[in-house]
């Protein structure tokens, strides 16, 4: 007995997946890359996808106001529920605000000057509610200054700012696409970044 004759694919069948499928499946591919990127952006920077944006911006504001150090005191606030938080105005005009919560690290993240001068911004409504807070706790206030900070490694957001809490200074390594201080050590003041 003979074997079976595979059915052989019609000439227009050929012709249809040639023209007209393939190329379609190519330029979803194609039209996906963006797509692509931001997730291995958000799998690099460890954010999630939607936050890929924001923290580039956090970080273009970094470098943007790296010798933004500030010799003087930062005045900083404790809220109701012992959340301190503090500000700094760049000559910029860009505002770095700094949130301690009692549970976890502290944080920073910035406002831009563009925000700022927004009808839309919410910087006067935050401003409005923390003088408020400040002129209730008055005593409270705790005096922050920045001695100096360095980079780690620019690439990945990796900075290091030396911080003074009344007497004491502390070395902060922040991740400045997400803002978060990941490691926090004494250190004596008088030693030099």
């Amino acid at each position: 007995m003979d074997a079976p004759v595979p059915d052989a694919k019609s000439p227009r069948e050929s012709f249809f997946k040639l023209i007209l499928l393939y190329p379609t499946l190519a330029i979803a591919a194609v039209g996906a890359i963006p797509q692509y990127l931001q997730v291995f952006k958000a799998a690099k920077l460890e954010v999630p996808v939607s936050a890929v944006n924001a923290a580039e911006r956090e970080h273009d504001l970094w470098v943007k106001n790296f010798d933004c150090k500030g010799d003087e005191d930062l005045p900083e606030t404790s809220l109701a529920d012992n959340t301190r938080v503090g500000a700094r105005v760049c000559p910029s005009g860009d505002v770095l605000v700094k949130v301690k919560r009692v549970t976890g690290k502290p944080s920073y993240r910035w406002v831009p000057l563009e925000e700022a001068q927004s009808k839309d911004s919410k910087l006067t409504t935050l401003i409005g509610i923390s003088s408020a807070v400040a002129a209730e706790n008055a005593d409270t206030r705790i005096r922050l200054a920045q001695a100096c900070q360095h980079w780690v490694d620019q690439s990945r957001g990796i900075l290091v700012r030396r911080v003074r809490e009344g007497s004491q200074c502390y070395d902060e390594t922040v991740n400045t696409f997400t803002g978060q201080v990941i490691n926090r050590k004494s250190v004596q003041c008088d030693a030099s970044c």
